[in-house]
């Protein structure tokens, strides 16, 4: 039986799914985002069972990411994996977060311009560059449905940034690229999962104390993101035992059944592993790439920008969008922006890796394997 290793040997380390995978993930994030944003709470999506839908996206994102980055983390050192994630991430989340503060938030605060540049919430909203989430701006968005929120899609910043730490983790122990080791860590960061699950439930969030430190560990461990630090780590196991996988439709049906099943139980660790694994079973599929998102790599443009977009439509034009009118306007909007972002901003951007790392021009021009643009995890 044909394993995911020589699956993805055979198109050459890209699976042709992936860039499908990725832009389709973004888009359901909008439409998701959609519900929200018109109705300021997911009773709709809840009542009409989309949220067992919707609550496969960000997961898959993570999973992805685990899966696509590990490959570049066996081939670069510690320093070179963390410029080309930093080269990638952060230009488009600063200018995301720039032209909200400086541009989204003037235009549509319901304060004075004096106001809101003094205001708090104005120098706190750049914390979100460095992962310190603040969704609110002030003044702005005061009377939408889903009140003063100006991205939420930030909130899976912190657990990007906690992905790559556990990858340079990975990187420094050497567990990247050994199986025994891999495992040994995957088991490791299970057992601080769950004393950190027993820390929530006795000291709920927000943490009792208070105290900075408190502060700084919820930011990137709360129960709500916690999760994804699995989906992360079965995208890294499936890529590290890739070799050992068979790539099997029966094996893509079993992971449907146990995603249901997890969905009862609550289970984590089934629905890490059967969410990876079908993540990877499509992303290796011969799916074509859409007309126009060929172009570039546009998911995280997608996935960063679209939020802003939303609550300003809702802002502009109370009352006159139905959900699917709403999310096909967004798509279209954020589709330009991010074009204008990947082209403008993001790659050439990305151009300047080979000037600063010799270890990536090299693994580039020796193996040719493609990296995750995630929404959450981005690349």
């Amino acid at each position: 039986m044909q394993t995911i290793g020589e699956r993805l040997d055979r198109y050459r380390g890209i699976g042709p799914g992936f860039d499908f995978l990725r832009v389709a993930l973004a888009m359901l994030v909008v439409l998701n985002h959609s519900f929200l944003t018109l109705d300021g709470n997911f009773d709709y999506v809840n009542k009409h069972g989309l949220w067992n839908l919707f609550g496969l996206v960000v997961p898959s994102f993570f999973a992805l990411s685990g899966f696509l980055i590990t490959g570049s983390a066996q081939r670069l050192k510690l320093k070179d994996f963390l410029l080309n994630r930093s080269m990638r991430i952060v230009p488009a989340l600063a200018v995301d977060i720039t032209v909200s503060a400086l541009i989204i938030g003037p235009v549509f605060t319901a304060f004075s311009l004096h106001d809101y540049f003094r205001g708090e919430d104005f120098h706190h909203y750049f914390a979100n560059i460095i992962g310190f989430i603040h969704y609110e701006l002030p003044g702005v968005f005061l009377h939408n449905p889903f009140a003063k929120q100006v991205n939420a899609s930030l909130w899976t910043v912190p657990y990007e940034i906690g992905c790559y730490i556990l990858m340079s983790l990975l990187i420094i122990s050497g567990s990247v690229k050994s199986k025994m080791r891999n495992i040994f860590f995957f088991v490791l960061f299970t057992a601080i999962f769950c004393g950190l699950h027993i820390y929530y439930y006795i000291h709920p969030w927000p943490f009792i104390s208070g105290s900075t430190l408190d502060n700084f560990i919820g930011n990137f461990t709360d129960d709500r993101g916690n999760p994804l630090y699995f989906n992360f780590l079965a995208g890294v196991m499936f890529f590290v035992f890739r070799d050992r996988i068979p790539y099997s439709g029966k094996l893509a049906l079993g992971s449907i059944v146990l995603v249901v099943c997890s969905e009862f139980l609550h289970d984590v660790y089934f629905f890490s592993v059967s969410v990876g694994y079908l993540t990877i079973y499509i992303g290796l599929l011969e799916i074509p790439r859409l007309p126009l998102y060929s172009r570039g790599d546009y998911s995280y443009g997608i996935y960063l920008y679209a939020f802003p977009v939303q609550q300003a439509l809702v802002c502009l034009f109370p009352g006159r969008f139905n959900v699917f009118t709403h999310f096909l306007l967004s798509i279209v909007l954020v589709t330009c922006i991010a074009m204008f972002s990947w082209h403008c901003i993001e790659k050439p951007v990305l151009s300047l890796r080979k000037k600063f790392s010799f270890t990536a021009r090299k693994g580039e021009e020796n193996l040719r394997q493609p990296e995750a643009a995630v929404k959450p995890a981005a690349d």
